[in-house]
């Protein structure tokens, strides 16, 4: 992957032909100098050019006051994790510090690695919303670099090998009791659940549901998306789905989707390939933290988490740690946030 070059002060001050010191000053809006007007306009011109942007980490850190929390984000994401980040952003800024998002996605585990390595020691403290590393030993690897870093605190669920404080989201499989609850209560027999096959963490759910709903009295099926869809690729494996769905001649009361992306393009696909309505038909419960279920004229009953709360949890621990000196010794779970149901078609 080829670098990208940043631009600094020096080629700002090289292009218009002045001292750093003097772009320094213009640039930062508070010199104690006055400046010609010109002068500050072809600096200012010039930075815009050039898509100059200040060193957040090196200034911080030459004015001793590092307020960066640094968020990493090493797989990919849904439109979900959008709300997750706004919500990070807000909380923090509102206490004085600044979000920063770096994205490691698709790259090796060497690389990430290395990125944390470096990057270790410039913010005031860590959060990790995903690693996404493909080799499970890659985990052990961070055990003896997190043991001096800054605060750090893993965002959704504990990280393998235990190498961070971490909040619990019960989602996923911890899901699954509030799931058949919502089946039960709208009297379903016939169940489904919507899998991407390309997901070992689906695969998982997949069979915990079928075990889970059987033990419950309900019949349970599964539709698989095949292996050969792009990974994350709701809307090829939606499409796939939805022939599933419309060749199946026992039709279920009721189907689990899993992703607002996913039920978009099973929805589609019904609706103007086999002329079939999906929320008119069957009782359907979506995954919906990006609120993009809503939108729909007969919305289905949407499973959450709520973001604010756990962008709130992570906030307030990692600043406790920031502003008090204090540093967790043994990694532990800092609180956990339960899913909801939020009712969709009356």
């Amino acid at each position: 992957m080829a670098a990208i070059q940043q631009i600094t002060l020096e080629d700002v001050a090289a292009a218009c032909g002045l001292s750093k010191a003097t772009v320094t000053q213009i640039l930062s809006g508070k010199s104690k100098y006055k400046f010609r007007e010109e002068t500050k306009r072809k600096v200012i011109e010039t930075a815009e050019k050039l898509n100059y942007h200040p060193n957040l980490f090196a200034s911080s850190l030459r004015k001793q006051e590092n307020n960066i929390i640094l968020c990493i984000v090493g797989d990919a994401f849904r439109y979900a994790e959008i709300m997750q980040f706004k919500k990070l952003e807000q909380e923090f800024g509102s206490r004085g510090y600044n979000l920063l998002l770096q994205f490691l996605v698709d790259l090796s585990d060497e690389q990430k690695i290395e990125f944390i390595r470096n990057f270790l020691y410039f913010p005031a403290g860590i959060l990790i919303h995903s690693l996404g590393f493909k080799n499970p030993d890659s985990y052990f690897k961070l055990l003896p670099l997190f043991k001096s870093a800054p605060p750090i605190l893993s965002l959704n669920d504990e990280i393998k090998d235990g190498c961070t404080d971490y909040i619990k989201i019960n989602w996923g499989i911890n899901s699954i009791p509030l799931i058949l609850k919502c089946f039960r209560d709208k009297k379903c027999k016939n169940i489904a659940c919507c899998i991407d096959g390309n997901d070992d963490l689906d695969d998982h759910y997949s069979r915990q549901f079928t075990e889970s709903a059987v033990q419950a009295g309900f019949n349970a099926k599964t539709y698989i998306s095949p292996v050969s869809c792009e990974k994350y690729d709701y809307y090829t494996a939606g499409k796939y789905i939805a022939g599933l769905i419309a060749a199946d001649a026992d039709w279920p009361d009721g189907i689990r989707i899993g992703s607002d992306e996913m039920l978009f393009a099973i929805n589609e696909e019904l609706r103007y390939k086999h002329h079939i309505d999906l929320l008119e038909r069957y009782y359907v419960i979506s995954g919906g933290d990006s609120e993009f279920s809503r939108k729909y004229a007969n919305p289905p009953d949407i499973i959450i988490h709520d973001h604010q709360v756990a962008a709130r949890m992570a906030a307030e621990y990692i600043i406790d740690l920031l502003e008090s000196g204090k540093k967790s010794t043994v990694p532990h779970c800092i609180g956990s946030i339960d899913t909801t149901m939020i009712p969709g078609k009356k």
